[in-house]
């Protein structure tokens, strides 16, 4: 499953693609979300990149958004608490079922 709530936090599981053209949420890939980020994995750039990316979809400071697992590998588990809003593509998401391969674009 790519995301699921513990407590009041949202949990997602991602598949990172860094260095790419534009910014994009995309397709259920192994389970995972794939997100798309023009950042570099350089230097823990897409890690800060990632967070940054986050928190402006969710409405969240970035302090509040925290990569759990993965923090130097493409497959992360990131937690986002106190966020104001939900976007569109997570409304999406909670509709596709894991393995679909269907876009969950924006």
């Amino acid at each position: 499953m790519a995301h699921h709530y513990k407590n009041e936090n949202l949990i997602l599981d991602l598949h990172l693609q860094t260095g790419c053209k534009k910014d994009a949420i995309g397709e259920l890939y192994d389970g995972r979300l794939r997100i798309r980020i023009k950042a570099q994995p350089v230097e823990g750039k897409a890690n800060k990149y990632l967070i940054n990316y986050l928190a402006s979809e969710f409405g969240a400071k970035k302090s509040n958004v925290e990569i759990l697992k993965g923090s130097h590998n493409r497959y992360k588990t990131v937690s986002i608490s106190a966020y104001s809003k939900l976007p569109v593509w997570l409304a999406a998401l909670e509709k596709i079922k894991p393995g679909n391969k269907d876009s969950v674009n924006k």
